[in-house]
């Protein structure tokens, strides 16, 4: 929790498009576990489904999962040692290598169709920016 308040605190005016941190508690003894509060997000998981206009139409598909990538590039910008967040964890070839790691016997989770992003889309992005 504690982490999650502090990225969400480092974000604020920085583009990324994210629920603003309204206050942020470490003190354990309050709740009996550190906690925060963010700005209520009107929206959907879609990962746990979508509504009738999302699924139904290709087009908006196509805008939600630019809209993605335009939240990845602007976060890509942000500098995060100026954010205050360099101590989060060390960024190496190691760490990176581990997170795509799955371990043997494991199979990936499906990704929802919302989240594929083709060749052909990933060049649009490309042409875009």
């Amino acid at each position: 929790m504690r982490r999650e308040a502090r990225v969400l605190g480092a974000l604020s005016g920085s583009g990324v498009p994210h629920p603003g941190l309204i206050a942020a508690c470490a003190d354990e003894n309050v709740l009996g576990a550190a906690f925060y509060l963010m700005e209520p997000i009107d929206g959907f998981n879609a990962m746990a489904g979508m509504p009738a206009l999302h699924a139904g139409s290709a087009q908006t598909r196509r805008e939600m999962g630019f809209a993605m990538v335009d939240g990845i590039l602007a976060l890509g910008r942000v500098d995060h040692v100026a954010a205050g967040l360099s101590g989060l964890s060390a960024v190496s070839a190691f760490n990176l290598a581990r997170s795509f790691r799955k371990p043997d016997g494991m199979e990936p989770a499906p990704v929802p169709p919302a989240f594929t992003l083709s060749r052909g889309a990933l060049a649009a992005v490309e042409r875009r920016t």
